[in-house]
This record gives C-alpha cells, structure tokens and sequence, in this order.
C-alpha cells in the first residue's frame, strides 16, 4: 500500500519557515509544543506532546475503576537531503529516548511517537520505498501495559509530496497543507 500525496500549497514557494509556522499554529491549541528541544544527543527543531488520561471511578475519586493513558509525540527535523542511513539514525534515536519523551504510568495505553522530515528536494526511490514498509511497534508485558507505535513521514517542499508509513498517515492532518 503506497501513501503519497500531493498537496497544493507545496512547491517552489513553500519554505521550511513557512512550513514550521503553519505546524506550530496548528498544533499549539492540542499539543505541549517545543521549539529546540534536545532528545538523547540530538536537537529537533519542534516537538509536539499530546498526552490524554482517561479515568473511570467508582463512587468517589479514591476508588478508580479502570484508567487508560494515550499519548502522541511528533519529532519535526529539516534533512536537506535525507539517505537510508540519516533516516535510520533518527529513528534508532527516538527508539533509545522512547522512555523520555512518553511518560509511562501504570494506566499507560497505547502512544505513538511520529518523526517527520521535512527536505526541500526530492528523494530517492529507495528512501521512499523504506519510509512507506518502516513499521515498528513497542510493546510492555506483550502489550498488557501498552504500546509505542513509530511512525515516519517525509514532506518535499519542492514538490509538496508526502511520503508516509501506515502509523503516520492517521496523523496527516497536521502535517499536509492544502
């Protein structure tokens, strides 16, 4: 299954600025967003933090029936011109630092962690090729404590395209600009 698509503001008159402003004014009224923020020995230049508890009491507050935490991270980076490796690292980064950027409580659920790349040019075959079959899910106690679902996505300014993986393509409403 193939996730590619055309947005219409893209193009030659996008720019990386005007593509970070739009994110963050979406994104301010829902998420906990930070600008430069340092995750294991590299800086993102935003990440957006969406953490929602759901809580199910019995009488009163003291007894607590059922509790489910949901949480959703987006790390965005500019690549200029992103390759297999570049994109591997950052995904082996988000892996490491997974426990830092999602709280994990007794009620955790489920989360997903999404990393976007923003470039301004093209990329190749094989990138796109890996971005749409990466698929990686983290599971606690085989799931009963929860789960991390990874996402990748890439946004060509040139172009507008968008390249994604299943896991990202829930959160494209954020990251397409029409």
């Amino acid at each position: 299954m193939i996730y590619l698509y055309q947005s219409n503001r893209g193009g030659n008159d996008m720019k990386y600025q005007e593509y970070m402003d739009i994110l963050k004014q979406r994104m301010v009224d829902c998420f906990d967003v930070e600008q430069d923020k340092a995750v294991g020995d590299y800086v993102f230049p935003l990440v957006a933090t969406y953490h929602v508890e759901n809580i199910n009491y019995f009488l009163s507050v003291e007894i607590e029936i059922y509790g489910a935490d949901n949480n959703i991270v987006h790390c965005v980076v500019k690549d200029h011109n992103p390759t297999i490796d570049s994109v591997s690292q950052l995904i082996e980064i988000l892996k490491e630092e997974r426990s830092n950027l999602i709280p994990q409580s007794k009620n955790h659920m489920s989360s997903s962690l999404c990393l976007l790349i923003v470039t301004e040019q093209a990329v190749d075959e094989g990138l796109r090729r890996f971005v749409e079959k990466f698929k990686y899910r983290w599971s606690s106690f085989l799931g009963i404590k929860g789960w991390v679902d990874f996402g990748v996505s890439i946004f060509q300014l040139s172009d507008g395209k968008w390249i994604t993986n299943k896991e990202s393509k829930t959160h494209e409403k954020f990251f397409i600009i029409n």
